[in-house]
C-alpha cells in the first residue's frame, strides 16, 4: 500500500531580522489568535497540528467536569428513579466515600489505582457498606461513559467483594 502523501497549506511569509520566516495563526481553547512561525512550511505544519492537539487536549479538560460535579448530576438523575430514603443513602455514601477521596480530579483522569486507594478506608467499614460505595462507583462510572462524559470507565475490573465483617457487629466490641 502507498503512504499517503502530506500535503501542506501554503503558508504566509514574513521577515524578520532579515531572515524568511512562514507563518500562521490559529485560535487557542479562549478564541484568542496566535501567530506560529517556522523556517520551513514543513516544520510550520509540524508546529501547527502539535498546537491544535494542545488546544483540544486543553478545551477536552475544561469539558471534563470534576468528580464532584459529576457525581452531584448524578444524584440528581437519580432523584427521579429512586425512594426518598435511598438518594439519601446515595447522597450520604457519596458525599463521604467518593467526593471527599476524589472530588478535585476530573472524571476523565481517574483511573482504576485512584479508587482503589480511595477505597481503602471503605474496605474498614462492614462488607455491606464496601459493596454499596463499589457499586455507586460502578454506577458512576457506567454513566458517565454511556454519556460520552469519559472514554474509559475504571472500574470495569472493579471487585465489589472486601470490606470488614458482614455480621452487621463491625467496629463494636462483645
Amino acid at each position: 500500500m502507498a503512504k499517503r502523501k502530506v500535503v501542506i497549506p501554503e503558508y504566509g511569509t514574513v521577515m524578520k531580522r532579515g531572515v524568511l520566516y512562514y507563518r500562521t495563526r490559529i485560535r487557542d481553547a479562549n478564541g484568542k489568535l496566535i501567530a506560529l512561525y517556522a523556517r520551513t512550511p514543513e516544520e510550520l505544519y509540524d508546529r501547527e497540528i502539535e498546537a491544535l492537539e494542545q488546544i483540544d487536549n486543553a478545551t477536552f479538560h475544561r469539558k471534563s467536569p470534576t468528580v464532584t460535579e459529576y457525581c452531584e448530576k448524578w444524584l440528581l438523575m437519580q432523584s427521579v428513579y429512586i425512594r426518598a430514603t435511598t438518594l439519601t443513602d446515595y447522597t450520604s455514601k457519596v458525599r463521604r466515600h467518593i467526593i471527599k477521596e476524589l472530588g478535585q480530579k476530573r472524571m476523565a483522569d481517574v483511573t482504576l489505582d485512584d479508587i482503589q486507594l480511595a477505597l481503602v478506608p471503605v474496605s474498614k467499614k462492614s462488607a455491606s457498606v464496601y459493596k454499596s460505595v463499589v457499586i455507586l462507583y460502578k454506577s458512576i462510572f457506567r454513566a458517565a461513559k454511556e454519556s460520552h462524559v469519559i472514554d474509559e470507565n475504571p472500574t470495569m475490573y472493579l471487585d465489589a467483594k472486601g470490606g470488614g465483617s458482614s455480621s452487621g457487629t463491625a467496629g463494636f466490641d462483645r
